[in-house]
């Protein structure tokens, strides 16, 4: 089902409505398998506030259509972590839904400065939205109406019924909410995968330097220039928290102007009194918006397990659908499988003349990727059995040069190959890129090639986008953000198989596509 847009409505206040039939029991915290049992506490998301920082903590990530999914995977990541380390039986997300507001008719300007949401994100916001649906978690907007006045509005009625109110944004406005029942959570650190910073009263104190209550008047007094709020010029952070520690409020620093001491702060306090007090108007939050029924209409509802895990197979999320326990959609993953090996051309390079027309092609690419098949793990005492090169995605060559098996075919010899490829790995055209490429080096290193020009490592690339992610070996890698499945060492050779044993003809598929799919990772992940 696809997600309604944010102009679709539902009752008297504006919704994404769950599927009527989910296909089983579980709840999210269920599904993703929170430690303890849900609190009775509401969770509140800025759905808006974290797709933007998805969208920029990860470049690229696109699924097989070519479509970006980047906001989506680390709105999952995300959501899913603070789900789980806040386990609560309320969650909701609120979005903005475009429109004027009466921000807007108070002040024309407002957020005039703001750029256009990037395409590759907003065509994101429905898979997110759907996501989301299809967890079991309520969805809210409404059209001229700002998701923080409907975050505000839900946790004033929850923390009226003395419920525990958690408000997971980056906005500083929603700071005003603060007291014994809500605290706000701040994404901090850089990335999906970030950390948070919990501000409760003395929290937002350390932050602002400002009680709860008088941050309206401290963001009258500063502005706001990502929404374009006006504020008092030359009062900056510093001299707001200075101003009310000394007057307490806006309205009593006003009445008192002349007792401002800084004669310039006293002339722009007067001079712009009145954009300051619009400028609270503007900061203030509206608590008046329908909705509906807090907290029981915000209860987490049931997974649609069937329809996600097709969501997420389509999106080739195969990390999540391993991580909470949902099979792919076989059909689709075995379609797509079947596709990508008809796709790939792998060979072996057996003579001089086959060598000289690889060197050939290698010097018309701008980046080559490279792997060793050797003896050992350890670089230091690894000898060469041979060497794969890709020269773009699906085109991958191997070249033996150690098989020693019974019956093994003529391979060109160590020396000949790494004379031949020599130009290309030591000069600084083509770009090199691998899987774990230092082994590679030092292997080369030993063997009298002074490899230059390395651009991409998959291994630290998978690291910085996942750091909690365990593993991060091109197998894992290529089956969590492409939905294939690499041939494995041991499928190859055995539990304790050596390479050297391996047929020539098996080790360059093996070889040749570990080579080949470091260019369709990359595609990815940069």
């Amino acid at each position: 089902m696809a997600s309604p847009s944010p102009s679709a409505t539902c009752s008297t206040y504006r919704e994404l409505t769950r599927r009527n039939m989910p296909t089983s029991s579980l709840t999210a915290n269920e599904l993703l398998r929170v430690k303890g049992a849900p609190q009775e506490r509401m969770v509140l998301f800025d759905g808006h506030s974290i797709a933007y920082r998805s969208f920029y903590a990860i470049r690229d990530l696109t699924a097989p259509s070519g479509m970006a999914v980047n906001a989506v995977y680390g709105f999952w990541r995300f959501l899913t972590r603070i789900l789980r380390d806040f386990p609560s039986q309320y969650v909701a997300v609120a979005f903005d839904a475009g429109g004027a507001t009466f921000r807007h008719e108070m002040y024309e300007p407002y957020k005039a400065n703001r750029q256009e949401m990037p395409a590759d994100l907003s065509t994101q916001l429905p898979i997110i939205q759907e996501m989301l649906n299809l967890l079991g978690i309520k969805i809210i907007f409404e059209r001229g109406v700002e998701a923080d006045d409907i975050l505000g509005s839900i946790a004033l009625k929850a923390a009226a019924r003395d419920l525990p109110v958690l408000i997971v944004t980056s906005d500083k406005d929603l700071a005003q909410l603060v007291d014994e029942h809500i605290n706000l959570v701040r994404p901090s650190g850089r990335g999906a995968s970030g950390g948070v910073e919990i501000l409760d009263t003395s929290g937002v104190r350390e932050r602002f330097g400002v009680e709860p209550a008088q941050i309206v008047d401290y963001l009258s007094l500063i502005g706001d220039t990502s929404d374009n709020v006006p504020g008092v010029p030359s009062i900056g952070p510093k001299t707001a928290v200075k101003l009310l520690a000394q007057f307490g409020s806006l309205d009593e620093l006003i009445a008192r102007a002349e007792d401002v001491r800084n004669v310039r702060i006293r002339d722009k306090l007067k001079e712009h009194t009145r954009d300051a007090l619009l400028a609270r108007r503007l900061v203030t939050l509206d608590p008046k918006i329908a909705v509906g029924d807090v907290p029981d209409d915000y209860a987490l509802g049931q997974v649609d397990s069937d329809a996600l895990g097709e969501l997420l197979t389509k999106l080739s999320f195969s990390s999540v659908l391993k991580d909470i326990s949902i099979a792919p959609s076989s059909v689709k993953t075995d379609e797509k499988q079947a596709s990508d090996a008809e796709k790939a051309e792998y060979r072996a390079i057996m003579t001089e003349d086959e060598l000289a027309e690889l060197v050939d092609e290698i010097a018309q690419c701008d980046e080559i990727s490279i792997d060793l098949e050797t003896t050992s793990t350890d670089p230091m005492r690894a000898q060469i059995v041979g060497l794969s090169v890709s020269t773009r995605p699906y085109v991958g060559y191997y070249i033996p040069v150690g098989h020693d098996y019974l019956g093994a075919p003529a391979q060109l010899k160590l020396e000949t190959v790494l004379s031949a490829l020599r130009p290309m790995l030591e000069g600084e055209h083509p770009r090199l890129i691998g899987q774990n490429i230092k082994y590679d080096l030092i292997v080369l290193y030993r063997n009298g090639i002074s490899p230059r020009g390395v651009s991409f490592d998959a291994m630290i690339a998978s690291h910085l986008i996942n750091p909690e992610q365990r593993r991060h070996n091109l197998e894992e890698i290529a089956k969590n953000h492409l939905g294939y499945d690499m041939l494995s060492y041991s499928e190859l050779a055995g539990k304790n198989g050596k390479i050297a044993q391996v047929p020539v003809d098996r080790a360059a598929f093996y070889a040749s596509e570990d080579a080949e799919i470091v260019f369709r990772v990359k595609e990815i992940l940069v």
